[in-house]
């Protein structure tokens, strides 16, 4: 028995259900979108004997072009959002700030708990610490100079990106 998403995934003996077939050509496609490099081979041990897997960017050159079934592409993954909130570039002070989190804590006991991306505390603080992390990146991307000194503004732009950020 796998432990892993429960209502999805099931018993190894049992035939895959269209979620389980959906959520594997997902992850297919995920892996050979970002982590297949030329070639990836796989044995499998099964109840009938080992199965192979094999994945490449090239076909054999004696393999016909249609000997291969096309798989149709999964649609683009949604992600979570970040919390609904009033205007950051208002804030200039704490009281500012205790606003935006009331507005953050409001919105979350509404749809944000299962809406946020990051709608646990895990998640949250990991998602603070990447975005604190990536703070140069997010300045420039935005062509704002970093401020020299933390302030008000950084830190609600923080707490609210921490609720979306992948």
């Amino acid at each position: 028995m796998i432990v892993w998403r429960p209502a999805i995934i099931r018993c190894m003996s049992e035939s895959l259900t269209a979620d389980e077939r959906k959520l594997l050509v997902t992850l297919l496609q995920r892996f050979a979108e970002n982590d297949l490099d030329q070639h990836e081979a796989w044995r499998l041990e099964t109840a009938h004997g080992p199965a192979y897997v094999k994945m490449t960017r090239k076909r054999a050159a004696d393999e016909p072009a249609d000997a291969s079934r096309p798989l149709r592409a999964p649609s683009p993954c949604r992600t979570g959002r970040p919390a609904h909130v009033s205007d950051l570039s208002t804030v200039s002070s704490r009281n500012d700030v205790l606003r935006i989190v009331g507005e953050m804590l409001a919105d979350y006991e509404g749809s944000g708990a299962s809406e946020w991306e990051n709608g646990t505390l895990a998640r949250f603080l990991a998602a603070f610490g990447n975005f604190l992390h990536d703070l140069d990146g997010y300045f420039a991307n935005h062509a704002e100079p970093m401020p020299a000194q933390p302030n008000w503004a950084l830190l609600a732009t923080l707490l609210v990106a921490a609720s979306g950020y992948e």
